[in-house]
Parts: structure tokens; sequence; C-alpha cells
């Protein structure tokens, strides 16, 4: 199949915990074939600072995640297996393997209190690390999961894990990894990779192959699998403190209602390019960034929900 792109949505999460509001919300992204990192006004859309568009790091990059507090950016590089460190202010590359252990690395999540989670698409595993240090505190936090991709944690101390390969998405303790349900949510279909909660606990997740985006509630139950319909290949999506949804397609970016589903600006960023990775963090500044990567010319056998990507925190009960 042509899911050569695959997109990952991951949340960005900052120091600040994932659940609290902050005055405006980062979006970053990584450009596949640019290697580039674009800052942009949440308002607008329009690039806010064309100076961070400095990363040299070439490959399939995947998971992005953002922690204002240390100014670093982490990004998950499939075809070198690594996550790279950069400074968030110039670009420039803090460390280019900076996590051990991992395979294939898709989402990344920071959890507010010092411990970035990875998801490997390959091995089927979630790890979890010291984001400070690098050092690995559980390899294997989760396992057994079909291609996870998509990452969130709740105010509860629950970690959510979307599963590309099974269409599920379980429900785990984030401080152990012990399963409260590994089917927390099933037969969500099309292929579920980006995903991300509001402060009210709902779920939401793109469905890669349905090219629509699901809702559910702080249950588990199904409020609409067409919660945002005809988007072509959403790949992640994330929210922002005023709770508007943002969505990586092979169109770009769009900015949705997450209480209605309705397009706030269905054309948020645009691009040639036509995958993306969203992330976005709650921050305390004045100024919104957003990180997006694009995939392009990834393999068949990548073929996870790299059509358009996410990375997983929540950040508005808020996270990701």
């Amino acid at each position: 199949m042509l899911r050569r792109f695959i997109i990952l949505l991951g949340v960005v999460s900052s120091l600040l915990s994932p659940f609290v509001a902050a005055k405006a919300d980062i979006v970053v992204t990584s450009s596949y074939s640019g290697n580039t990192i674009g800052v942009y006004d949440p308002g607008t859309g329009a690039v806010a600072n064309p100076a961070l568009a400095k990363l040299s790091v070439s490959g399939v990059n995947a998971g992005v995640a953002v922690d204002l507090a240390s100014s670093r950016v982490f990004i998950s590089n499939i075809n070198s297996s690594a996550v790279y460190v950069l400074d968030f202010n110039t670009g420039s590359v803090i460390s280019n393997n900076f996590l051990a252990g991992v395979s294939r690395p898709d989402e990344l999540l920071l959890d507010g209190s010092g411990k970035i989670y990875v998801s490997n698409f390959n091995s089927g595993s979630v790890g979890v690390y010291d984001a400070t240090t690098g050092a690995a505190i559980k390899t294997q936090l989760v396992s057994g999961v079909s291609e996870p991709s998509g990452l969130a944690v709740d105010k509860a101390g629950y970690l959510y894990v979307a599963s590309y390969g099974s269409g599920t998405i379980g429900k785990y303790i984030a401080s152990t990894g012990q399963a409260v349900n590994a089917n927390y949510i099933s037969g969500i279909g099309g292929a579920p990779n980006g995903m991300t909660l509001d402060q009210f606990g709902n779920i939401y997740v793109t469905r890669n192959l349905a090219s629509s985006v699901a809702k559910f509630d702080s249950s588990g139950k199904l409020i609409n699998s067409t919660f945002i319909a005809n988007l072509g290949a959403p790949t992640d999506i994330t929210i922002d403190s005023q709770g508007h949804l943002f969505v990586a397609s092979a169109a770009g970016i769009g900015e949705y209602d997450s209480s209605t589903g309705a397009a706030i600006n269905a054309s948020f960023v645009t691009t040639g390019s036509p995958n993306w990775i969203v992330a976005a963090v709650p921050e305390p500044s004045s100024v919104a960034l957003v990180a997006l990567s694009a995939l392009l010319g990834i393999s068949a056998e990548v073929r996870r929900r790299f059509l358009v990507q996410r990375q997983g925190t929540c950040p508005a009960p808020l996270g990701e």
C-alpha cells in the first residue's frame, strides 16, 4: 500500500504540565526534504521565526517534542533509529543519539515531569527515558503493541498508545507500564496514528487511511468516527490551550474547533510537501511555535502512519 508517508503526530510538551493552560501554544515541525524547523504564529499561521530553520538532520524525521525550559527540541529519526536533540534557539545539534535502544522511533512525548516517552514502531514497544540526561528508565515500558504510533498522557497519570497495526488504543499506568486495558478502544479502523486529549479527557485520533479524525469521550466511548472528515491521509493531531485542534494531512495543517469539529481555518499552514509532523506545546510566552515534519520518499516498508505526522502528548487538560 502507498503508506509511504506515515505521519506521526507528536504533541510537543514543555516543562509545564500538559494539563496547564498557557498563554500561547507551539507547533513545531521538521521537513524531511529541507531538514528545517518552522515556527509559525498561532493566530495567523504566518512564519514567526525564520531564524530557527537551521535543522541539519537528514533522513525521515518523525516525532517532535519541545522542552522550552531547557530550550531543546527532540526529534526522532526513523532512518538512523535515533533521537536527536537540538538547540531550540539556534537549531544546532546537541546530540545525534540521545536515547539508546530505540527502534525506528516514531512518536515522542514529554510528560511535564522530566520524562520523555518514545514509541518504537518496529519493535512494538514504548520506552521511557530521563529527558535531561537521556538515561533509560525503562526501554520496554510497554511492549507487544502492533506498530505503536501516537502517544498521550492524561492528568490522572495514564498513558495512551495508538496502534497503527491493530486499530486500537491501549491504556496503561504511565509510571509502571502496567496495562489497564491494552484494548481500551478497539475497532477504530483506518490505521490510527496521531492522538491528543483535551482538558475534559476526550480523545482525538487521526485515522490515516480513513482520512478522518475520530473522537471518543474520557471513558473510551465513541462520540463520532468522522468528527473531522475529508482530510486526505491525516497523520497527526494536537490541541492548544484554546481548545483548537491542529491536524496534519496531505494538504498541510488545518485548525478545527474541538467541540464541533468545524473548521476554523482548514488551511492554517500549507506547503508543497504533502506530509507534516505537528506538535503543540503549551507555552507561557506570547508567541506560538509550530514544528512540522514533511515525510517524503519513505519506503513502503515504513508503512506506518507517516502519511502526515503527529506526536503525542496532550496539551490542554491540558495535553501530545
